[in-house]
């Protein structure tokens, strides 16, 4: 949003000595322009309707790259990928078990990225403190140095960002953002399950467990990695209606462990 504002004062800026060649009004946003005159002839906009026209080219201009299998959505990851100072520089190699659990899923996480393909997921469970996003980044970030595209991110900030597009004027659209979410090699949702989950009034269903299981659902046969708190039953319930149909396409092409042991946050 900011970027985009920006953009358009300076466009302001550099016609503010042209001669003003009269006005016209926008009736859909209520709002009164001047027509500039150019060398390529007289030009205008309201600034909404410029704002619109942005939107719809980022949205054509993300179709192409798709076609043409770009890696378009890394600035996208970097821009919207928040780690914790504690695991940006994790890697598997400086995870240290600390539970015969945590041995095992450190050995299924390397294999995970030996044999990645692309298509099988990983789902890693257990109480605070086990590892899961050390073991989660440290996988991203493997799979990244192997030329692929991959983004750690946690449920609830896919929440914020798909909230974020609702606001008047915002640049970003929540098909831009699923559109990602369907086309990188590899989703690391961590966190699983920490989201706020509105009950069901009703017939109403919680508008966060709906995009979540359409999360799920574009990334079905796709490679995901999740990691969560929660017991596969007790992700079910809080998901309620979503519940069943979010554990199926979880748990499909999937290998799961859930970590024991002490947290090793008490432990320091």
């Amino acid at each position: 949003m900011q970027a985009e504002n920006n953009s358009f004062e300076i466009i302001k800026n550099l016609l503010k000595n042209q001669k003003v060649a009269g006005q016209e009004y926008c009736e859909k946003h209520n709002e009164t322009y001047d027509l500039i005159e150019t060398p390529g002839g007289i030009v205008g906009s309201c600034s909404i309707c410029w704002r619109e026209g942005i939107k719809k080219e980022d949205k054509a201009m993300a179709e192409i790259a798709i076609e043409s299998k770009g890696a378009w959505q890394t600035p996208f990851i970097m821009k919207n990928e928040h780690v914790s100072d504690d695991l940006k520089d994790a890697k598997l190699n400086t995870y240290k078990p600390t539970d015969k659990t945590q041995e095992q899923a450190k050995k299924l996480a390397i294999q995970y990225i030996k044999q990645f393909n692309g298509e099988r997921s990983l789902i890693i469970s257990g109480g605070s403190g086990r590892g899961k996003s050390h073991i989660g980044i440290s996988i991203a970030n493997a799979i990244r140095q192997m030329g692929y595209t991959a983004w750690f991110v946690k449920s609830r900030d896919i929440l914020k960002l798909i909230q974020s597009t609702y606001e008047d004027g915002s640049a970003l659209t929540e098909d831009y953002i699923m559109k990602v979410i369907e086309t990188i090699d590899l989703l690391v949702l961590d966190d699983l399950g920490a989201e706020y989950i509105k009950p069901i009034q009703g017939d109403s269903e919680s508008w966060a467990s709906d995009i979540l299981y359409n999360v799920f659902e574009l990334r079905l046969n796709k490679a995901t990695v999740c990691t969560t708190n929660y017991s596969m039953s007790a992700l079910e319930q809080k998901y309620s209606r979503n519940g069943e149909r979010i554990n199926s396409r979880l748990l499909y092409k999937a290998d799961t462990i859930r970590l024991q042991g002490e947290d090793y946050r008490l432990t320091i």
